[in-house]
């Protein structure tokens, strides 16, 4: 299983070199003296959290969480700022520019890392809700504004495209405005798929939709969620649902009786 990566921000040599102890032997630590080397990391490296001082040469934490929050390709990336500044002025300045949370120093080495832990599997579970909720879209995600557009847009565009067997991830990234390569970045981000497997969440939700209201077939449910084969289709609703799609109509009409 791949390590999940975080980047530290900091020009302070001797802090960076202690933050990098603490989360190495869980994390793959990646390291930058300032918000402009950073920025470049993020862009190249797309790490899973980073931690920036705010008080730093060359770009300050502040503009760096701004940029990384205003940038499609890393908006999706949490942020948590670390500064020795107590003010609660630097503070609402830190979270006015997106930060995730705000670690002032000198920090308590227990909660620093429970708030790392718990970011990350905040992020997680949203990702596990993707693919485990049966409302697929109805999620109440809290992502960044730029992702959350993003986002709905992308649920629209395979809605209005459900029933398109030729509907492909070339369509699907022309559509959202976004090249293909950022279309994998984003959706890996969100729910730790492929954008063929965000496609097909929403159809065999939609499916179960379908059935529930027991009005098609099996097939004609197939080819209404944009499914070629019937099997197919019958193969991947029981690998999702844990049922045929005839075991789930004939459930769900019972419990309707």
């Amino acid at each position: 299983m791949t390590k999940t990566h975080i980047l530290i921000v900091e020009d302070n040599i001797v802090l960076r070199s202690f933050i990098k102890e603490i989360l190495n032997k869980k994390y793959n630590v990646l390291q930058a003296e300032n918000g402009a080397v950073a920025y470049d990391m993020a862009i190249k490296f797309f790490p899973d959290l980073i931690i920036s001082d705010v008080v730093m040469p060359t770009m300050v934490g502040t503009e760096l969480c701004a940029k990384i929050k205003n940038t499609l390709a890393t908006s999706h990336i949490p942020v948590i700022l670390l500064t020795s500044r107590t003010s609660l002025v630097y503070k609402f300045e830190g979270l006015e520019s997106g930060a995730d949370d705000y670690i002032t120093k000198p920090f308590n080495l227990k909660e620093f890392k429970l708030k790392v832990n718990n970011i990350l599997e905040s992020k997680q579970n949203l990702k596990n809700k993707f693919i485990t909720d049966s409302s697929f879209e109805s999620l109440d995600v809290s992502l960044t504004s730029l992702d959350q557009k993003l986002l709905e847009k992308a649920f629209q565009i395979v809605k209005d495209n459900i029933s398109n067997q030729d509907f492909n991830i070339s369509q699907f990234s022309e559509d959202l405005g976004v090249s293909r390569s950022m279309l994998f970045t984003k959706i890996k981000a969100w729910a730790n798929a492929t954008p063929n497997d965000f496609i097909q969440e929403i159809r065999l939700s939609h499916a179960a939709k379908l059935l529930e209201i027991n009005n098609l077939n099996i097939s004609e449910v197939s080819y209404k969620v944009g499914f070629k084969r019937p099997k197919y289709f019958s193969q991947c609703f029981k690998k999702k649902f844990g049922l045929t799609p005839s075991e789930y109509s004939n459930k769900f009409n019972k419990n309707g009786v």
